[in-house]
């Protein structure tokens, strides 16, 4: 397994960082992993863990405390306190807890994203439209400063339960939008356009997981195309 280059070094400690972190060790307390809002997973570990295999839906990932290594094929990525993971497709990876104590466990929380919400931003904001190489399935980056607000937001909504219905759409929308205009936006335009690769791949790899335990017998070739 080769490491990823130029992994990013640990980000600071900041007052917005600080806020989410405490907010993510209450709502885990309180509600524990789960939640009442579809997606929206919360991480707590005292200790390293050992290789843990998983499918990445398409989704992100920030983590508040500690370090944690993903690998997919023969790349790893490095991510840290105050770093965030985007899974632009749905995939198949090896991760490890790498940094987590009880004084000061690992504290990360992962947000799947909509596909749709993404091609309906590209398409009524154009010159959002990314030109440049393909990106990977994986990437990482520092936490964006204007994100932390709105995740907060929808962080809170777990004790709102009369706003949750009418404002997560809306901010999840703003998440979205977020990312999108963040180094992580390359990325995330991948899942919104049904024609790209990572589009391709995603779809085939949803359609495994939901199928996989189907009576014997291959699919014709309608349901795999992509």
């Amino acid at each position: 397994m080769t490491a990823q280059p130029n992994v990013i070094p640990m980000q600071p400690d900041n007052p917005s960082l600080s806020r989410l972190r405490d907010l993510v060790e209450q709502q885990w307390q309180t509600h524990g992993p789960e939640s009442a809002i579809d997606g929206l997973r919360l991480t707590r570990a005292l200790e390293p863990s050992g290789t843990i295999r998983a499918l990445y839906q398409t989704s992100f990932c920030i983590v508040l405390q500690g370090a944690k290594v993903t690998a997919v094929g023969e790349s790893a990525f490095h991510y840290r306190q105050g770093e965030c993971l985007l899974a632009s497709v749905n995939v198949p990876v090896n991760s490890r807890i790498v940094q987590a104590s009880p004084d000061k466990p690992y504290l990360a929380l992962s947000l799947s994203i909509d596909p749709a919400m993404i091609s309906e931003l590209l398409v009524t904001h154009p010159e959002m439209a990314y030109r440049g190489p393909k990106q990977p399935a994986l990437v990482t980056a520092g936490m964006p400063d204007d994100l932390y607000d709105p995740v907060i937001r929808l962080l809170r909504l777990l004790d709102q339960p009369d706003d949750h219905e009418v404002l997560e759409p809306l901010v999840r929308r703003e998440i979205c939008w977020r990312i999108l205009r963040s180094p992580l936006g390359p990325a995330l335009q991948q899942i919104g356009l049904k024609d790209s690769d990572t589009a391709r791949i995603g779809r085939v790899t949803a359609w495994m997981q939901a199928n996989y335990q189907q009576p014997s017998g291959w699919p014709s070739w309608r349901q795999w195309r992509v």
